[in-house]
């Protein structure tokens, strides 16, 4: 299973979890992921073994951060290609949302 298909899986249906084109996006999403961090592995061994102030600051800041961004950038226009406007689109904060009991500001229980 892909790395990122636990958290992929909250914002499509249940119906589509088999679907061939969700496992395929989220194996496209992790290998970004994974090539952005190898990338800046590897960026950081350059920078440490040219050992000057300039390659510190080239290797060690600017291309993790153009990494990262690129990486945010690709993972999204990936996932906005899968997931279709007529999807299923949860509100991310209702597993936070508490029914609170206004007199004594305590969360109110189900039972």
């Amino acid at each position: 299973m892909p790395a990122i298909e636990h958290y992929t899986r909250r914002h499509v249906r249940s119906g589509r979890w088999d679907d061939p084109e969700f496992h395929h996006v989220n194996v496209a999403i992790t290998l970004i992921w994974a090539i952005a961090f190898t990338a800046i592995s590897l960026g950081y061994v350059v920078g440490t073994s040219i050992g000057t102030p300039k390659a510190f600051t080239v290797f060690h800041w600017v291309v993790p951060i153009a990494l990262g961004a690129i990486a945010a950038h690709r993972t999204r226009l990936a996932w906005e290609e899968f997931n279709d406007s007529d999807e299923f689109e949860p509100d991310p904060m209702s597993d936070l949302a508490l029914d609170w009991d206004d007199r004594s500001g305590r969360p109110v229980s189900d039972a």
